[in-house]
This record gives structure tokens, C-alpha cells and sequence, in this order.
């Protein structure tokens, strides 16, 4: 930031922790001037009067010109220690955001080529473009990464294994959609939000149940479904010379596969129920709810918490 420049940061609605953000903000803010102080209003209170209130002794208030706005008595006041701070405001309220906006445009103005003050604005709602006020969406630089990392850090002392803890994490950012309070819900909240997470989605939040379903089908996809292909490649290497017997083999859409490499779920799923691949017989369970998992995501259907359980608890050391 420089001497002529202020910002106005939009932060979402339900935005977790800020005042430590907004602490945070102006303690980098100040770094960028060592010869500034900051002054903060966090009441609703119009620009003009919490000027008057805060940069006027009583004294200097009783003198004032009724006539002459505060705006343009304290641009024209170069004793004043208000063209030397950093003001921050932050407030959710629309209207006290939109006077300040107007007053700070024509300070700006008044001020042209002098000494002024820099201006911090936190708030959830956008207002008029200031010249020389930068405008920044908190949106437009969390990453989906960040909320990944933040996710990952609140999972990390359950008691899970690996695969459900990245489960876990995935489906939370994806229904948390970038707000970090709905993720700690999530998170902390871990074994009921798994056994339903759309009905607790809908249930608490509100949340759409359709966009739900396919938030939590896209998290299945992404870090279940791998865990299936894993299971064929495994199932393939320990079972490889009994399969290379039994082919050449066609599948379902009469084509030939000649390695045990190329064979599909489906085409195991064949050989298993005719008896020609013979599986412990709580393989054979598993291997079923493998097959039938791999099916319902195929068609975008989602697994139940039952199905999640065989799948991510699988151990890859295959009999």
C-alpha cells in the first residue's frame, strides 16, 4: 500500500474469525507505514459524527460552523492528527458503509496532492468505486487449497484411518463450498456428517438437496473411486497366473482381452460368479461390494455410509 492508495476488503457472510482477520489486516497495514497510528470505528455511527466525536475536543466542537460540513472543515484543518492515521472501519450495516464511501470521495478530493489519511474498509457488502480505494473480494484470493489445508489441519487428530480422514475432508470442502465455519461443522461433527452428510446439509444449513447430491457423488468420485481402481490392479497381481489361464475371455461388448492387465471389473465380476476365479468366501462379499460401487458412481448414483465403510476400511493385503 502507498500514501495515496486505501482499501476496501469484502469479506462472505458468516465469515469466521474476524476480528482476528481484521486485527491482522491492519497489522500488515500499519507495517507498510511506521510513521502511522490506526484509529477504528466498529460502530454504526455516520462518518461526520465519528469524526467530530473522535478527532475534536469538546472545545474545538462548540466552535464548529454549523454550515461548513465536517468533511470539508477537517480537509481544510492541517493541525489535525486525522490526515496522519489509518481509519478502519468495519461493519456489516449497508448504509454506514455507503456514507463513509461518500465521505471518504470527497476528503479524497479535497485533499488532492496533500497529506492523507489511509483508509481500511472491512465489510459484507460492496459500495460506490472511491478513486484511489482498491476494492478486494476475500473470495477472489482464498484458494480452494487453502480451505483444503484448513480441513485437513481440524481432521488430523480424529479417530480415523487415512482414507476417511481424506474422505472426510473432500466432502466437507466441497459441501463447506469456500466457508470455513459450515467446514468445521463438518469436521468436527465427523461420524454424523459422514452417515448423511445431504441431510445434515439440508437439515442445518438449509442447503439445496440436489446440488447436495452431487457434491457429495463428486467427493465419492474423487477419493473413492480411486480406491476401487486400486482394488482391480491388486486383485489382478495376486490372482495374475489364475487369470492368465482363463483367457482369452470377451467382454461385455464382445471384445477380446488377452491380458489379465486389461480386464475390467465387470469381466472379473464374470469369472468370480461362474465359479472360474474362486475367492475366500469373504472375499467374494467384498469383491461384490466393490463391483456394485464402481456400478452406482458409473451411473451417478451415491454410496451409502454402509458401502463407504467396506471401502475405505479395505486392507490392501489380498489373500
Amino acid at each position: 500500500m502507498s500514501e495515496d492508495s486505501s482499501v476496501h476488503i469484502i469479506v462472505p457472510k458468516e465469515f469466521p474469525y474476524l476480528e482476528e482477520f481484521t486485527d491482522e489486516v491492519v497489522s500488515k497495514t500499519l507495517d507498510c507505514f511506521s510513521d502511522r497510528s490506526s484509529r477504528r470505528c466498529k460502530s454504526d455511527m455516520e462518518a461526520e459524527e465519528w469524526i467530530k466525536n473522535n478527532f475534536y475536543s469538546e472545545e474545538e466542537r462548540l466552535y464548529l460552523n454549523p454550515r461548513i460540513s465536517i468533511a470539508n472543515s477537517i480537509v481544510e484543518n492541517e493541525n489535525t492528527i486525522f490526515h496522519s492515521m489509518v481509519i478502519v472501519i468495519s461493519s456489516d450495516n449497508e448504509q454506514t458503509i455507503k456514507d463513509w464511501l461518500q465521505f471518504i470521495s470527497s476528503y479524497f478530493h479535497g485533499r488532492e496532492g496533500k497529506k492523507k489519511a489511509v483508509f481500511l474498509i472491512i465489510s459484507q457488502k460492496k459500495g460506490m468505486a472511491v478513486q484511489n480505494m482498491r476494492m478486494l473480494d476475500y473470495m477472489d484470493y482464498a484458494d480452494s487449497y487453502d480451505f483444503q489445508a484448513f480441513a485437513s489441519l481440524l481432521s488430523a487428530d480424529l479417530k480415523m484411518g487415512d482414507r476417511f480422514k481424506s474422505y472426510l475432508t473432500e466432502l466437507a470442502c466441497l459441501c463447506g463450498k469456500k466457508n470455513a465455519e459450515k467446514i468445521a461443522f463438518f469436521i468436527n461433527e465427523a461420524i454424523y456428517f459422514l452417515k448423511d452428510p445431504i441431510s445434515v446439509c439440508v437439515s442445518e444449513y438449509g442447503m439445496d438437496k440436489k446440488e447436495m447430491e452431487s457434491l457429495v457423488w463428486k467427493a465419492q468420485i474423487r477419493t473413492v473411486y480411486p480406491i476401487i481402481e486400486d482394488f482391480r490392479q491388486i486383485l489382478i497381481r495376486k490372482r495374475k497366473k489364475d487369470l492368465e489361464h482363463l483367457l482369452p475371455v470377451a467382454n461385455a461388448f464382445g471384445e477380446t482381452i488377452a491380458k489379465p492387465e486389461d480386464l475390467e471389473i465387470g469381466t472379473l465380476s464374470y469369472l468370480v460368479d461362474n465359479y472360474q476365479l474362486n475367492l475366500p468366501y469373504d472375499m467374494i462379499r467384498v469383491y461384490r461390494t466393490f463391483r456394485e460401487s464402481r456400478n452406482k458412481l458409473s451411473h451417478i448414483s451415491i454410496l451409502s455410509y454402509d458401502e463407504i465403510c467396506t471401502l475405505l476400511e479395505w486392507k490392501y493385503e489380498m489373500r
